[in-house]
């Protein structure tokens, strides 16, 4: 299967988070953002279509994921669109260094029976908030989006927001301050 978001064309890899709605809200918006020369993270990346995203944007990119076959589908997405992308297995920040922006289209269900890491994670949107501030550049900003269903109470300044037939999702833009 292949997804397309304007000039950009991502396929689907077995085992990995295929972009849905909330992928294309967060491409949407990083479309908006200027990030040309920044140095970008994409925690989570499932096929890269952010990471891409940002790469075209001329953003730095290190796309994270703690499925090995998400870093290999981010790798050969970028390669495809012809972007550079540093993909690393890795959990949230582990061995990671500090960004300009960090984006992270967290796995926000509410655990229930298909426990899947890449549908419900609490654990992984706990350790953001906990250490996202340490890997933030002076004036960088971190995004995550979360839906009305995730239970864990996300503060911050919304900067996009859509609603579907069951859920509202949200982006919440979130510094270091």
């Amino acid at each position: 299967m292949k997804f397309f978001h304007k000039n950009i064309v991502v396929e689907s890899c077995d085992g990995v988070y295929f972009p849905r709605e909330d992928s294309e809200m967060f491409a949407d918006f990083l479309d908006g953002i200027d990030i040309k020369g920044k140095h970008a993270l994409d925690i989570g990346c499932g096929t890269g279509l952010l990471s891409v995203i940002m790469g075209k944007k001329g953003a730095h990119v290190v796309a994270t994921d703690i499925n090995a076959r998400a870093v290999r589908c981010a790798l050969k997405n970028a390669r495809e669109n012809n972007v550079k992308v540093n993909a690393v297995l890795t959990d949230v920040f582990d061995s990671l260094g500090s960004f300009d922006i960090i984006i992270f289209n967290s796995p926000y269900l509410p655990p229930g029976k298909e426990n899947d890491v890449m549908w419900t994670n609490e654990r992984s949107i706990e350790k953001f908030f906990m250490e996202f501030r340490k890997h933030l550049n002076k004036n960088g900003r971190a995004y995550i989006l979360v839906s009305s269903l995730t239970r864990i109470q996300v503060g911050g300044k919304i900067v996009s927001t859509s609603k579907l037939d069951f859920e509202e999702l949200k982006i919440v833009e979130l510094t270091g301050i």
